[in-house]
């Protein structure tokens, strides 16, 4: 007890001799602060107000700007054609000095001066952000494929249904005029991009006696002036939280005060201005006064020093050791995403003639692997593959782990092979390396890799590198060499062809785009229609084409939406039964196509016997085809369907047999209707008679269990007579007859279906 009153004693007496020494050196502390914070107030208070009027000098160069296109869009909103609109252009507007390269845009496109639509896609991809706006907007700098940096500016054109806004592509240098801004104080003013963390500079002016240039880069530039860490993440920080600020720095001896602020008038501060002034000239009527403060109070100011280290030393520390904690991504243990979009502006833009790769990485069937494992396991083997990727980063190399299974990679880029063998190497030792966990262990990792190749054209800003090897990832493609996808163009328009499936894919459905054609199949035996298959084209009523399952099926199994087609498809099969037989019509059996996603739902069977019943249609009339992949996969869950399709009267086949890894165990298990031969066997293979003899095989296997064998793709009299010399009961393909619309099929099995009165009804 007495212990621990004395040390309660010590502790209280270290306090009051600790306030003892605070107080006195509070004392002369004020002093010296007092000044310090008047020094530091005034600088920042004046860079702060010189920064204000820089500000509206350059508001007033963008206001300028959209004043000239305001009598413009006033004329525009008064004619009512594109025709009329074009005219104007061309005769009003085009060749004016005072206004620059000029588009339209109509809410779903963008058209030139000339009313034309834009072939570059680039450029297009930079104006199509002003689709749909209905306000004022001043973008962010880009560099057109002519190599000028031009800023575009955009207004809306008000109750005008062909154009609702215009937009001007006007070259930095002929807004901006920043010289006359710089004034005594003052030594550089920069104005530069924010969007996307790019950085890249607008325009720039310098005073004669600052010997500096800025480069391409503000940050950039920053780091390397200042050769401070500190002061380049302060200047980073400010510019994207997009708020005020002044930061003191030190370039080559000499004190500066470093003050941001964004432009009101671009759209979402994608522009932001810098500017450098002299931290004494700022301040010059009060600096001696402060220097002889400081001698008087040179004592207490050498143990304020001492203080001040320490503190220092504690704050860097303290500082370093948040920076790591918010660069780390707190589950895997390695850099996060954040971080790795530092690196990259801090290298690539850094080296504009090197050439890099930049990855995208997404661990294939995350989800699934995340809904089936613990997060402990889980992030054990994200740990594990980023353990791997930091290992086989050489130097200026690096990588971050974004979230759900991605990361991104920064490699030096030599050529495709290099980068291919490298990837071969990550991919064989995530698989060798993966986490010590038993669950980990027995996990498949799998990688879908996009690739970007910088160059020294490149302008593109850091998300956007990403976002095109992630698009590339994305579109990853089965059969190729390279255990990556390369971002190229075709890459691009095969994204934007999907997302164009996707946006029209549900109105598609609900406006009967989605029309059914019927391919009609010939017995032999009978020389005449057997029955027909049920196909899909999906039609485009402003062009009248039609554009064929190849194109679009793929994509809607990759996203679920095969499911509702199939269902479609199979009512319009059962509504044209319903019709043909109430208007005393003949009818043939047709097979309908299912899909591996619709035969897994859970109310597949339901929902076929279901409508079956409620259209009234007889037994054997109706046949679902299945996909042999689908068929081999799941043999059990095959035969329960095959079995209660059986029973309610519906015919099952099995579509494709022989493109794939054919299984005769299947045809042994499962009591198929009907197999239907790819036409892949009619292709000749090195020995004819080889061909032959497994083709003649496979059919005499097929009818011994009972099946009735269809030869899909027969184009030719001399396919025809050779399936027909095999044995196969009924062919299906352009030689007999080619998929036709609904109205056509139902003339077509009116007439002569003999295959030799063919040629009358194609």
């Amino acid at each position: 007890m007495e212990k621990r009153k004395k040390n309660r004693i010590g502790e209280i007496t270290m306090v009051v001799s600790i306030l003892c020494v605070a107080i006195l050196l509070i004392y002369f502390l004020s002093l010296l602060s007092g000044y310090a914070l008047f020094f530091s107030g005034v600088a920042s208070d004046s860079a702060t107000a010189h920064m204000s009027d820089t500000l509206h000098k350059v508001d007033a160069d963008i206001t300028r700007e959209f004043e000239k296109l305001y009598p413009i869009s006033n004329e525009i909103a008064k004619l009512k054609t594109k025709d009329e609109i074009d005219n104007y252009i061309e005769q009003e507007v085009i060749g004016r000095d005072d206004i620059g390269e000029l588009f339209y845009t109509n809410g779903t496109n963008v058209f030139n001066a000339y009313g034309h639509e834009i072939s570059d896609t680039e450029i297009y991809s930079h104006l199509e952000q002003f689709l749909g706006v209905n306000a004022e907007k001043c973008s962010s700098l880009f560099v057109e494929p002519k190599g000028n940096g031009v800023v575009p500016f955009y207004v809306p054109v008000r109750s005008n249904t062909s154009c609702d806004g215009l937009i001007s592509l006007i070259p930095a240098d002929e807004i901006f005029d920043l010289s006359p801004l710089l004034g005594e104080q003052t030594s550089a003013i920069v104005l530069f991009n924010t969007e996307g963390s790019n950085g890249e500079i607008i325009d720039d002016a310098t005073a004669s006696d600052f010997n500096h240039t800025f480069g391409r880069n503000i940050y950039i530039a920053i780091r390397d002036l200042t050769t401070s860490e500190s002061v380049y993440a302060d200047v980073f920080n400010a510019v994207n939280e997009k708020s005020p600020a002044t930061i003191s720095a030190t370039i080559d001896g000499v004190d500066y005060m470093i003050a941001i602020g964004q432009v009101a008038s671009s759209t979402d501060g994608a522009i932001t201005c810098i500017t450098l002034a002299k931290s004494d000239l700022l301040v010059a009527s009060s600096y001696s006064y402060l220097r002889q403060i400081v001698t008087i109070s040179i004592i207490a100011m050498l143990a304020l020093i001492a203080f001040i280290i320490i503190h220092f030393v504690r704050h860097r520390f303290q500082t370093k050791k948040l920076i790591e904690e918010s660069d780390t991504d707190d589950k895997v243990g390695c850099p996060n995403a954040q971080r790795f979009r530092r690196f990259v502006v801090e290298n690539v833009y850094a080296s504009p003639t090197k050439r890099y790769a930049i990855l995208s990485c997404e661990l294939k069937g995350f989800h699934l692997l995340a809904d089936t494992m613990t997060e402990k396991v889980m992030n054990a083997i994200l740990k594990g593959i980023a353990d791997v990727i930091g290992a086989l980063c050489a130097d200026g190399e690096f990588y971050g782990y974004s979230d759900n299974g991605r990361f991104y990679i920064l490699y030096h880029f030599s050529s495709e092979r290099a980068l291919g063998e490298k990837v071969r190497l990550l991919l064989a030792l995530i698989n060798k390396n993966r986490a010590p966990i038993p669950e980990a262990e027995s996990a498949t990792l799998q990688m879908r890799i996009g690739v970007y190749i910088t160059g020294s054209g490149n302008h593109k800003s850091v998300d956007d590198m990403i976002n095109c090897a992630t698009l590339a990832a994305e579109t990853e493609k089965e059969g190729t060499s390279q255990p990556y996808t390369l971002y190229t163009e075709d890459v691009n328009q095969e994204h934007i062809r999907r997302q164009r499936i996707e946006a029209t894919m549900e109105s598609a459905l609900e406006n009967g785009e989605f029309r059914l054609f019927l391919q009609p199949k010939y017995s032999i035996a009978h020389d005449r229609i057997d029955s027909a298959e049920a196909l899909v084209r999906w039609f485009d009523p402003k062009k009248g084409t039609y554009t064929f399952p190849a194109e679009f099926i793929s994509q809607l199994e990759t996203n679920g939406f095969i499911a509702r087609l199939d269902h479609y498809m199979f009512i319009q099969v059962c509504e044209y039964f319903k019709s043909a037989t109430e208007k005393g019509e003949q009818v043939y059996p047709i097979s309908v196509n299912v899909s591996r996603v619709t035969a897994t739902q859970e109310d597949f069977l339901t929902y076929y016997i279901d409508n079956k019943k409620k259209y009234g249609i007889a037994d054997d009339f109706l046949t679902l085809e299945l996909t042999e992949s689908f068929a081999i996969e799941d043999n059990a869950r095959l035969f329960e369907l095959v079995e209660a399709l059986h029973k309610n009267g519906i015919r099952c086949s099995i579509d494709d047999f022989g493109s794939g890894y054919s299984s005769f165990d299947l045809l042994r298990k499962v009591k198929m209707d009907e197999i239907k031969i790819d036409r892949d066997l009619l292709t000749p293979g090195f020995d004819a008679q080889r061909d032959k003899t497994l083709h003649k095989m496979l059919i005499d296997l097929s009818r011994s269990f009972g099946m009735t064998v269809v030869q899909e793709g027969v184009e030719t009299a001399e396919q025809f007579e050779l399936v027909k010399e095999l044995g196969c009961e009924v062919v299906q393909g352009y030689y007999y007859a080619k998929p036709i619309p609904l109205e056509e099929y139902r003339i077509f099995i009116k007439t002569n279906t003999s295959i030799r009165y063919k040629s009358r009804v194609k």
